[in-house]
């Protein structure tokens, strides 16, 4: 009895201990009334909020957030960690109801304090001793790169699962060691699902590195080969768990604007990390409060992650007691050791890459973005060899005086990558009354104008750069410039016009200036400057500009102000509308108000003339992934460019009220292929219990019959 409580006070101990350490990485962001002006920050918090929302409709999983892309239903879970923003819209509903950046903050200290406790246990898995493994779970959590990720990016989703990789890699390798224990093989699959669905990038940096790891320690005693094998098993199952995650981002991916951030080879080499920055002691990065757009920052051009000094120091010695021979008491490290260095050289080669070997490889290995991601993998590598290196320094014999020397050099030299640059903050009650993406809010939308093969019919098209898939924030008007129209888009339309529509800004003397519309340098309509918000529809004359046979040239010129009274005239959009006529198609500006959501379902009732053909529903679109049913009926629906976007077109019945309901459920077959392994899963689970219930029942009475 006393040693079973023995054990419960220093399990309690050590759960308390990272604790303190992972509040102690959250500090920068202490304050829960301020939130800094960094647009990953602005992005996560917004995506709790929407995902709190998503839960009280009922969505489990979550698929999608209601409240950006005009609330028109964006799968943005679908195809984004799902995992991550499901546990910190539970903790903000249920917990910290009045305040989601106490669940975001809570739900990353959560992830390092299980990365701090599975990282204790895989080192002392390697090197039976707790100093060491204490020593080396402190050396992961305050690895630079950890700390980047927290206070410098707000990196949300890869801090999680860098939190949950020691965890991942501990079970791996108990599924490799000991495959007929068969909870192994539900316990691996089960943290390999949760990295698929927190950070897949990291998932997919995971399985290389950890694959490769099982790949070369069998290479040395090729009768493991069986091994190799059954932990394939226990990752396909994984994969299979997630499959209604994995399954529409292997069918659609390739189609989405996210997509451009993978194509371009310079893009992914710009990023690519100083050898200075890697080995320094300290974080390069120095910013004034004046930089970035609005006052937020995107301050992920300029970080550079370094490799940590600890870990640095942990790989020479490894290195050092290879190339001289010399043994740890641990048989099992020794055997990992080298394995363990040559994919740590690996990692910090692949992520500096003074050859330009990301040229040669396939465009799909871009995947990752940036280089620097790779660092990643080489936390928890150095962090283990770490632990192996102070074993064999102190000849496994390691007390409390030593632990407490190295944790306060660690601790210290862990000071350094704290912010050291000036931030805006915003006020967290102005951010929650209107939270939206901050940036890249169309990543998971399909590239219509890319790939054409998708639009079945056009309602209206953006004119030039005024995209709403560039950014959340509008643009700047740019006056006497030229907005050229293909004219091959313009012969499409039936009515053209133009729609421009933004913010004229409220400024003193201005009564008497004018916005005017150019086409082709003909004066086609005037504004009046005099008021905020504006919508201003611009009509053409398709027959006079046919003959021209040319590109269509739009220009803005502005009247009526001198040269010292600049305007920075904010526009949405300018899109060329009129293709659709407005009496056979019924567009979604008209749709929208007959249009509610019950639950996870958009319902509209809409009456609908005999004339009508086709009505547009406030829905994105998305092939394969929607169920539309149409009076009672599963109906076919197709794709209408509106403004830059794919929305759900239907053909309705005419001259009756028409019910439609639509639900976003994902691919059907991958969610059955999910359900079913979800219950083998459980299945595996009570067998196991029944299995363990059965022989403690069994101990217990052959100790009865014994006394």
């Amino acid at each position: 009895m006393k040693l079973t409580f023995d054990l419960l006070r220093q399990r309690l101990l050590l759960v308390l201990f990272f604790a303190l350490i992972s509040a102690m990485l959250l500090a920068p962001i202490g304050s829960n009334t301020l939130i800094p002006m960094i647009l990953d920050y602005l992005n996560h918090l917004n995506a709790i909020i929407q995902a709190k929302a998503a839960l009280a409709e009922g969505q489990f999983p979550l698929r999608v957030a209601t409240g950006d892309q005009d609330g028109w239903r964006y799968p943005f879970y679908q195809f984004y960690s799902p995992t991550s923003y499901f546990v910190a819209s539970s903790i903000y509903r249920w917990l910290t109801p009045s305040n989601p950046f106490i669940a975001y903050k809570a739900t990353i200290w959560l992830a390092y304090v299980i990365g701090g406790l599975y990282m204790n246990r895989l080192s002392y898995w390697f090197v039976k001793s707790k100093p060491a493994a204490l020593l080396a779970s402190v050396v992961y959590l305050t690895a630079p790169y950890n700390i980047i990720l927290i206070n410098h990016l707000g990196a949300f989703n890869e801090a999680i699962a860098i939190g949950l990789l020691p965890a991942v890699v501990y079970y791996t390798l108990q599924r490799y060691y000991y495959p007929h224990r068969n909870k192994t093989l539900i316990q691996t699959a089960l943290v390999w699902y949760l990295l698929i669905t927190i950070h897949l990038i990291t998932f997919l940096c995971t399985s290389f590195f950890v694959g490769l790891m099982l790949f070369l320690i069998t290479i040395k005693n090729r009768r493991h080969w069986h091994r190799l094998i059954d932990v394939g098993i226990a990752y396909l199952f994984a994969c299979f768990l997630a499959m209604w995650f994995l399954a529409p981002i292997a069918v659609l991916a390739k189609y989405f604007v996210i997509n451009h951030s993978f194509s371009s080879l310079a893009v992914f080499n710009a990023y690519r990390p100083f050898l200075s920055s890697l080995l320094s002691p300290v974080a390069s990065l120095a910013y004034t409060e004046t930089e970035g757009v609005n006052g937020v920052m995107d301050i992920i051009t300029r970080s550079n992650p370094a490799l940590g000094l600890f870990s640095i120091a942990g790989v020479v010695v490894c290195f050092y007691a290879l190339w001289h021979k010399q043994k740890l008491a641990s048989k099992r490290a020794n055997y990992w050791m080298s394995t363990l260095v040559v994919l740590f050289l690996l990692g910090f080669l692949l992520a500096w890459s003074p050859i330009d070997i990301w040229g040669w490889l396939p465009q799909s290995f871009r995947v990752i973005q940036y280089s620097w991601r790779l660092i990643g993998q080489t936390v928890w590598i150095g962090a283990l060899l770490f632990g192996f290196a102070v074993t064999w320094l102190f000849n496994n014999k390691l007390d409390d005086r030593h632990v407490a020397i190295g944790l306060l050099l660690i601790v210290t030299t862990a000071g350094a990558w704290f912010p050291v640059f000036e931030r805006n903050y915003a006020e967290f009650a102005d951010f929650v009354k209107h939270p939206v993406f901050a940036a890249h809010p169309d990543i998971y939308l399909i590239d219509a104008q890319k790939y054409l093969p998708f639009v079945n019919t056009i309602d209206s098209l953006v004119v030039d750069a005024f995209s709403p898939l560039d950014s959340a924030l509008p643009h700047s008007l740019k006056l006497n410039t030229p907005y050229l129209i293909p004219l091959s888009a313009f012969a499409l339309t039936k009515n053209p016009e133009v729609l421009v529509k933004g913010n004229m800004p409220k400024a003193a003397k201005l009564e008497k200036a004018r916005l005017t519309a150019y086409i082709n340098g003909k004066a086609m309509a005037n504004y009046e400057v005099q008021q905020n918000r504006f919508e201003w529809r611009i009509p053409l004359t398709k027959a006079d500009i046919l003959k021209t046979k040319k590109p269509i040239v739009l220009q803005f010129k502005l009247d009526g102000v001198s040269a010292n009274n600049k305007l920075d005239i904010l526009v949405e959009k300018i899109v060329l509308s009129g293709f659709l006529s407005k009496t056979e198609a019924m567009d979604v500006a008209q749709t929208k108000h007959f249009c509610q959501q019950q639950k996870e379902n958009t319902v509209c009732q809409i009456d609908v003339p005999h004339d009508m053909h086709l009505i547009e529903l406030p829905v994105l679109y998305y092939p394969q992934l929607l169920q539309v049913i149409l009076n009672n009926h599963v109906v076919s629906y197709g794709s209408v460019m509106y403004q830059g976007r794919l929305i759900v077109g239907v053909m309705p019945e005419p001259g009756k009220v028409n019910t439609i309901v639509v639900q976003f459920r994902g691919l059907p077959w991958a969610n059955f292929m999910s359900k079913v392994t979800w219950y083998l899963w459980l299945l595996f689970l009570c067998f196991i219990a029944v299995k363990i219930l059965f022989f403690k029942m069994k101990t217990l009475t052959s100790r009865h019959i014994e006394n």
